[in-house]
């Protein structure tokens, strides 16, 4: 993200409000603040004006006290006329639950599945409420966690959900006109 923020004009910044003392962490405060950027909070039920084609709302973190950091992961629904996706970063079961609990308009055409695809996110009740034709699972090529895990996997194939993979895939470019979504070549 560091190298993204210095690479790039950046518009605006949201993330949860929570630290980490993590080098990667640090570098992109340093990144933030060496080209002072503002840093506005995600957290659920924040909308995002950049269109008004798109309606962008963040769907978590709805609190502040979880016992894993994953769960502070920022969530967004992007909807652009008929189509939808959601993002789910690294949200766990946790974060999840509450977004089941407040009875979220999860259902979406596209899942970015959280955390690379571990078993402690996208759980049967979630999947159950999204409904999505497709997931993508970003993950690096032969990663020491040996994701995606299978669990996920077979979640997958319970509901009939098809799936993109960037470790087997690549580059995934996913483009919609607001009707229909379709898969691009990388290049």
């Amino acid at each position: 993200m560091a190298q993204i923020v210095r690479e790039f004009e950046i518009g605006l910044i949201y993330m949860p409000y929570v630290s980490n003392n993590t080098v990667v962490f640090q570098d992109l405060l340093l990144a933030i603040k060496q080209k002072k950027e503002n840093i506005f909070a995600a957290k659920a039920g924040i909308k995002v004006n950049l269109d008004p084609a798109l309606d962008i709302v963040f769907l978590a973190p709805g609190g502040d006290a979880y016992g894993d950091i994953n769960d502070y992961s920022a969530v967004i629904k992007i909807t652009f006329k008929q189509t939808s996706f959601l993002l789910c970063g690294d949200a766990g079961i946790a974060s999840e639950n509450e977004m089941l609990m407040l009875n979220t308009d999860l259902q979406t055409d596209v899942i970015k599945v959280a955390h690379h695809g571990s078993s402690t996110s996208t759980s049967i009740r979630f999947l159950e409420r999204v409904r999505p034709e497709l997931a993508i699972i970003s993950v690096g090529r032969g990663n020491a966690f040996g994701l995606p895990s299978s669990e996920l996997i077979g979640r997958l194939a319970a509901f009939n959900i098809g799936f993109l993979r960037t470790d087997v895939n690549g580059t995934i470019i996913l483009i919609s006109d607001g009707d229909r979504i379709w898969l691009e070549e990388s290049k």
